[in-house]
């Protein structure tokens, strides 16, 4: 996931970096903190790029160029507790389902992920009269969310207890990016590979930077990401060193 800082480490110019640990929660320090001291300064730029690992199989395959938007779902929802003995409705196994119905009815390239369960009760052999949920949404569209919250809201009305819709992230395409014919150039000369754009996923911090600026000139390239959010996640030096390379085309030509 920080691979992209050790490539730019290759250059022999002096760089500056800020390095936080908070991306994942609230995203209050680093990119976001950075972007709002700028503004209040007046200092803009032409071009925000990311270097987290957006690559499948070789460095550079795959450049994105957008963001999907977020909403994270906080839900408790109450029934009856019952013995695990008796026949009865499990709250838990009865919500699912229907959580997981609803789930088909999201569109192609949007997710629908159940991200957290936690139970009030603690008993081995009884069912809880209540849980917790925690679901993270990605959508295209508005249109989409309030076509989910309307089939949600039909569905489970009757039984919540507590529910909150958090927004966490603005959906953006940018299509219009002079400076992407550039990035594929450096990948098709350091890898002789033809880059493509992929919708997936997400650019990470640049959202502020989108918003600060609204400027279509963004995008991210990075390493391979078949070992992201992992215990074990690692790249070969060899990967870092070809980035390096690609970033270092990149930057020359746009002089």
């Amino acid at each position: 996931m920080k691979g992209s800082f050790c490539s730019f480490f290759f250059f022999k110019k002096k760089n500056n970096f800020l390095l936080t640990n908070d991306e994942e929660s609230s995203s209050i320090y680093g990119t976001q903190y950075i972007i709002n001291i700028l503004k209040k300064r007046n200092i803009f730029f032409l071009l925000y790029f990311g270097g987290e690992p957006t690559s499948s199989k070789i460095v550079g395959d795959n450049i994105k160029i957008s963001r999907r938007g977020s909403y994270n779902l906080n839900i408790i929802f109450s029934g009856k507790q019952k013995h695990c003995a008796y026949i009865g409705k499990n709250i838990i196994t009865f919500f699912l389902k229907k959580i997981f119905l609803l789930k088909k009815k999201i569109n192609k390239n949007e997710i629908f992920e159940i991200s957290n369960i936690i139970s009030i009760s603690g008993g081995t052999n009884i069912t809880p009269i209540n849980f917790f949920l925690k679901i993270n949404y990605r959508f295209l569209t508005y249109k989409n969310v309030f076509k989910i919250k309307k089939i949600f809201f039909s569905k489970f009305k009757n039984n919540l207890i507590y529910f909150k819709w958090i927004f966490s992230g603005i959906p953006f395409i940018c299509y219009k990016n002079y400076y992407l014919k550039k990035i594929f150039n450096s990948v098709f000369i350091i890898q002789n590979i033809y880059s493509t754009i992929n919708f997936l996923g997400g650019t990470s911090d640049l959202r502020y930077c989108y918003l600060f600026n609204n400027t279509f000139f963004i995008f991210e390239i990075g390493l391979i990401n078949n070992s992201i959010h992992k215990v074990n996640e690692y790249s070969c030096f060899d990967n870092l060193f070809i980035l390096n390379l690609i970033y270092f085309y990149f930057l020359s030509g746009i002089r």
